[in-house]
């Protein structure tokens, strides 16, 4: 269960979804990027996939690549523990759940390439041919013993870092502290490890936001940190995707708090 805190997200929902089905044509190309991590149905929508795919068309995949948690972890996201594990995903996927579903569904892997992205995301992609007979299987992938030791490798490390590294120091000093930015790392991190912090406030530039709470925590406009905090407070930054942004808005404000990052971008 979740919530939508945007209204013109909602609404933008609701008009794509009481528009009329796209005519039943047929296409040579169906893309999936950072899709199949949120549904629930894989079945279903790689079934309705079939129907709308010309024959010998092809379907192309992005999703997070679960046999490089381990290693992205250990150069982006190590102050953050189960980073990929947030709750808007709900699958995870490697080069071998993704060529048997290729094979489950009549789809010839013809490609697997891989790549870390800035801000972190590690992401693979596959392009799966809509194969009429004669399926190859893809054979230049990992062992699945390998990948499973990755992955045990990450969950293992994740655990570690509850009790180490940065929040863990903060937990432990009491030190009262603001978070900025309230997005799903933040959510999935306040369940983790934020609601033990000493936390004054939580900060966003949204004014969907503003006003709102996490836990029993108000967020607040950037604009009000100068009138709750003594000025020598962490500022800790949860948003990666908009950590340059913020930490130029923390100069414009004349804001002197120390500011911490979670992410080694």
């Amino acid at each position: 269960m979740g919530e939508e805190l945007s209204k013109r997200h909602i609404n933008s929902g609701r008009s794509e979804i009481n528009k009329e089905e796209a005519p039943r044509q047929k296409f040579d190309l169906v893309c999936l990027q950072h899709v199949l991590e949120h549904v629930f149905d894989i079945d279903g929508i790689i079934r309705y996939i079939k129907t709308r795919l010309k024959d010998e068309g092809y379907f192309f995949i992005e999703v997070p690549d679960a046999e490089e948690y381990l290693s992205f972890n250990k150069k982006y996201t190590k102050q953050v523990p189960f980073f990929f594990f947030h709750p808007e995903h709900i699958n995870h996927f490697t080069s071998i759940s993704i060529c048997k579903l290729a094979e489950k569904y009549g789809f010839e892997v013809s490609c697997i390439e891989r790549k870390h992205h800035i801000p972190p995301m590690t992401a693979a992609y596959f392009v799966l041919k809509n194969s009429l007979s004669n399926i190859k299987i893809y054979k230049n992938i990992d062992n699945k013993k390998g990948i499973q030791r990755k992955i045990d490798k990450y969950i293992s490390e994740s655990k570690e870092m509850l009790n180490k590294g940065m929040l863990y120091n903060f937990i432990k000093s009491k030190e009262k502290l603001f978070l900025w930015g309230c997005g799903p790392i933040a959510i999935h991190l306040f369940d983790v490890m934020l609601k033990d912090c000493n936390i004054v406030d939580f900060i966003d530039s949204s004014k969907e936001k503003q006003g709102k709470q996490i836990g029993n925590f108000k967020i607040i406009s950037p604009s009000k940190i100068r009138s709750v905090s003594s000025g020598s407070e962490p500022i800790i930054i949860l948003a990666y995707q908009y950590e340059d942004e913020i930490r130029k808005q923390i100069e414009s404000l004349g804001i002197k708090n120390p500011v911490f990052s979670l992410f080694n971008t």
